[in-house]
């Protein structure tokens, strides 16, 4: 049997690009220039992402000194053991499919003494959080009269539906196919509508702060 040693030094592989000009801009989108083509695409889209990263943190920022402030006096037991299950069994899926580990073995590599140490530290804890969110944000809603209007839960779908990080606008080419699938129930829409009550209530807040 032979061996055949073969020693690489040094590899470079050289892809040619034209330059990015008006020439090239032309030739690959709808405008014809490269300013027009900054001033209305990449200004833009960095201009709706940073006034994204901004509207979140202050929303982020005084929800949470609307929860810091608030107290719960209970707890409903059986939400909470609804969510910390549900916190239980995706870690679980996640621990058992990616890591082929069971949650006896993780919870004890990551320092609890027994599942059910973990389940009261760490699940039940985590439910009383997100409980603690829906209670504060129904609380707010109910004293406020707070909701929302047919508008604006169509302009937070279409908004849901454009959003680049999401990617619907490529699993449904038009938005009329998209709201197809909402109305047939093929996609949920209560976790957005949730999320677009909690906005609307954030915002409530900063403007009542101001």
């Amino acid at each position: 049997t032979g061996v055949c040693t073969v020693s690489v030094t040094s590899a470079k592989v050289v892809h040619e690009i034209d330059a990015v000009d008006d020439a090239f801009i032309a030739a690959v989108t709808e405008y014809t220039t490269l300013a027009d083509y900054t001033e209305k695409v990449v200004n833009v889209t960095l201009t709706k992402k940073y006034e994204k990263e901004a509207k979140t943190a202050d929303f982020s920022g005084i929800w949470k000194k609307v929860l810091d402030a608030a107290t719960v006096k209970s707890f409903p037991s059986s939400e909470i053991k609804k969510v910390s299950d549900s916190l239980y069994d995706s870690v679980a899926g996640m621990i058992g499919n990616y890591y082929n580990l069971s949650m006896r073995e993780y919870v004890k590599q990551i320092g609890y003494s027994s599942l059910k140490d973990y389940r009261k530290n760490d699940c039940d804890k985590g439910a009383e959080e997100i409980v603690k969110e829906k209670l504060v944000l129904n609380a707010i809603v109910k004293a406020e009269n707070l909701s929302l209007t047919e508008e604006e839960k169509a302009a937070g779908l279409k908004t849901y539906y454009e959003d680049e990080d999401l990617g619907l606008s490529s699993s449904y080419e038009t938005y009329e196919e998209f709201e197809k699938a909402v109305q047939d129930g093929t996609i949920r829409t209560e976790a957005l509508y949730d999320s677009l009550l909690w906005e609307k209530v954030v915002a409530f807040l900063l403007d009542s702060a101001k």
